[in-house]
C-alpha cells in the first residue's frame, strides 16, 4: 500500500497509491508535526511552497516537517524535494486523478486522509487560487 525508500539523512519518501483511502490508522504525536501540502508548477516544487516549508521550519517544538506532493509524475520532484533543508519526510501520490487540474473533492479527500493518518498538528499551504480552493474544503472534512 504504502512504497517506503528512506535516504540516510533521516528523510523518507512515501508513496500513497490511489486506494490508499480504506486502511489509513492514526497517531497521536506529543510534538508538533507540521505538513506543507506542496505544489508542483513546471515540473518543480514551487516557490510558495518553498516558502512554506521555510516557516514551518520556525514553529516551535516542531519535531518534523513533512511535505505532500501530488500529481502525474511527482516522483522526481519528491526526490528532489527529499533534499531540502529541514524536510523529514515527503509524501506523494503519484496519480493525474490528484493533480492540480484534478477534481477538489478528491485532493481534498486525499489530504485529510493524510492528516489523519499521521496526526499533523499544523498543516500550510503556499498562497495560491488551488490552495484557496483545497485548503478550506480539507477544514470542511475534518470538522
Amino acid at each position: 500500500m504504502f512504497k517506503n525508500c528512506v535516504n540516510p539523512l533521516r528523510r523518507s519518501i512515501h508513496n500513497i497509491l490511489p486506494n490508499h483511502h480504506t486502511s489509513l490508522s492514526t497517531l497521536s504525536n506529543r510534538y508538533a508535526s507540521t505538513l506543507v501540502v506542496g505544489e508542483i508548477n513546471n515540473g518543480a516544487l514551487s516557490d510558495q511552497s518553498k516558502s512554506c516549508i521555510t516557516a514551518a521550519s520556525s514553529i516551535n517544538n516542531n519535531e518534523s516537517l513533512s511535505i505532500l506532493l501530488m500529481g502525474k509524475d511527482c516522483e522526481s520532484v519528491a526526490n528532489e524535494a527529499s533534499k531540502l533543508n529541514n524536510v523529514d519526510k515527503v509524501i506523494y501520490c503519484d496519480s493525474d486523478l490528484y493533480s492540480s487540474y484534478g477534481l477538489t473533492e478528491n485532493i481534498a479527500s486525499l489530504i485529510t486522509s493524510v492528516i489523519n493518518k499521521y496526526s499533523f498538528s499544523h498543516v500550510l499551504a503556499g498562497i495560491s487560487t488551488f490552495s484557496k480552493d483545497v485548503i478550506p474544503r480539507c477544514a470542511g472534512i475534518l470538522d
